[in-house]
């Protein structure tokens, strides 16, 4: 038996999971690995579900995630999760998601790829679609910043050499 809890994701987060531990035949379900801190942290969340309670149907832009099966939480009386724990869900996933994100395109900056040319790859890469290009983009250029403030250039062509005068 297959339950699913649905969880609002940012539009690149829930593509990005689809693409990583999607079912290939949805764009909306994901099973996290077996042994993952995700599945980890819901096994110990899931709950009964109150009384009267009635399973919710997917809404736009949330991602359907498999409850793991358990002996000691069968889902078929453990499939609940307050809004709290929920929340939590969707703060691991946005944060494996960034960190994947940011650690690819730093690499593909510090080779001397093209910020533009690299996210553009990126996103094909990951199944993400063209309509969160900006929103990207945005985090790529707030992240080259705060390296910059700390003295490191990730973009090598934005680094410029100043001619100093022989006296």
């Amino acid at each position: 038996m297959e339950v699913y809890i649905y969880i609002k994701m940012k539009p690149y987060v829930r593509q990005w999971l689809v693409n990583k531990f999607g079912d290939k035949q949805s764009d909306w379900k994901v099973k996290f690995p077996h042994q993952s801190l995700e599945n980890a942290f819901i096994r110990a969340r899931l709950l009964t579900p109150p009384e009267g309670y009635r399973a919710a149907k997917r809404g736009e832009d949330e991602v359907g995630i498999l409850i793991p099966n358990s002996p000691y939480k069968p889902v078929h009386e453990y499939n609940y999760l307050t809004q709290l724990d929920k929340d939590a869900v969707r703060s691991m996933a946005e944060s494996m998601f960034d960190v994947a994100f940011k650690r690819e395109m730093r690499e593909d900056i510090k080779a001397g790829s093209k910020i533009k040319d690299s996210l553009l790859a990126w996103m094909h890469r990951n199944g993400v679609s063209m309509n969160n290009y900006e929103n990207l983009k945005q985090q790529i250029n707030r992240m080259c910043m705060s390296y910059r403030k700390n003295g490191i250039e990730l973009n090598p062509r934005k680094v410029s050499f100043k001619k100093t005068r022989k006296k």
